[in-house]
């Protein structure tokens, strides 16, 4: 049984300045094989939902599902997050290997390593709405600043499904990171997540002469 359990979820989530839930019975909810066995990486989905009704959604995916618990977050069409399980959930599916910093996520072996989140979005070329995408960017480097202490060194340190299994296309649709139903550049939301975590210093004005005025 894995014995890494994330209970600071939802903490680590609202010290981020983002708008947090918690879904009943979340600080026991796991899949079978109970915690995390390591973390690995975090790996972001669309969940081929409208987000009209995220209360159905999230009883489907931590209740009702054959598959349950799918994915430890929710993130609504608002930037709303739901936080639905602390222990290690079924997302993955068949897939990889996958490089990450930490080391190799073995053939068909991800639920056990890696954080995943599920945002409504049908992948449809459904428009993802802007609140959406920054909060997703928000969250993402804040869970890599709390659990991977910002290590952004592979690709698979934060990657797409599509990225771990060629069987899906999530994340996809309308946004910064892609155009119509097409799936996201990946790269270009990591490099947000990296300047969320390291922005730029500020830029300082030439050296020169001071221009304040002094009276006599």
């Amino acid at each position: 049984m894995g014995a890494i359990w994330l209970g600071s979820l939802p903490d680590v989530l609202r010290g981020a300045g983002l708008a947090v839930d918690v879904y009943p019975g979340w600080e026991t909810r796991s899949r079978s094989s109970g915690g995390y066995d390591s973390l690995m990486a975090i790996q972001v989905h669309h969940t081929a939902s409208s987000g009209v009704y995220p209360r159905s959604e999230m009883k489907y995916m931590w209740e009702t599902s054959s598959a349950r618990p799918i994915g430890a977050c929710y993130l609504a069409p608002d930037g709303r997050w739901t936080v639905g399980a602390a222990g290690a959930t079924n997302t993955s599916g068949r897939g990889g290997p996958l490089v990450t910093s930490r080391g190799v996520i073995s053939l068909n072996n991800a639920n056990r390593h890696v954080l995943a989140i599920e945002a409504a979005n049908r992948g449809d070329g459904t428009p993802w709405p802007e609140a959406q995408q920054d909060s997703y960017v928000r969250g993402v480097a804040a869970l890599s600043k709390a659990y991977f202490n910002g290590i952004l060194m592979e690709v698979g340190d934060v990657h797409a499904h599509f990225e771990w299994t060629s069987r899906k296309i999530d994340p996809a649709g309308q946004s910064r990171y892609a155009v119509g139903a097409n799936k996201w550049n990946m790269h270009d939301f990591r490099r947000d997540v990296a300047y969320t975590l390291n922005p730029p210093p500020p830029t300082l004005p030439p050296a020169g002469e001071d221009d304040m005025e002094y009276l006599d």
